[in-house]
């Protein structure tokens, strides 16, 4: 695993960096699924965000921009802790 996009979590160490929308976050707490959609970067972090984010996404352009990323409001998340969503949420990559 390349050094770049690797972030310190408390609970697992040092590990891939992922990056979710504040809803997706949420749903680590009180395990509501959301529906998730993501894909990775081009250092191999995951990017997700809930089925509400890509709802919005679609009906204002299309496009993660100023408008789209505010609702989304992107928060880091370490890769394993994104995996913990498998355990309750169904994944499915974006194209």
């Amino acid at each position: 695993m390349s050094e770049i996009g690797l972030i310190q979590c408390a609970r697992h160490g040092q590990v891939q960096a992922a990056y979710v929308c504040r809803h997706l976050l949420d749903g680590l707490t009180d395990r509501s699924p959301r529906g998730v959609n993501w894909l990775m970067d081009e250092n191999n972090a995951v990017n997700a965000w809930c089925d509400g984010c890509e709802k919005f996404r679609l009906a204002n352009g299309n496009e993660w921009n100023d408008t789209t990323e505010a609702h989304a409001k992107i928060k880091l998340l370490c890769r394993n802790c994104f995996d913990e969503l498998e355990g309750f949420d169904t994944l499915k990559k974006a194209n």
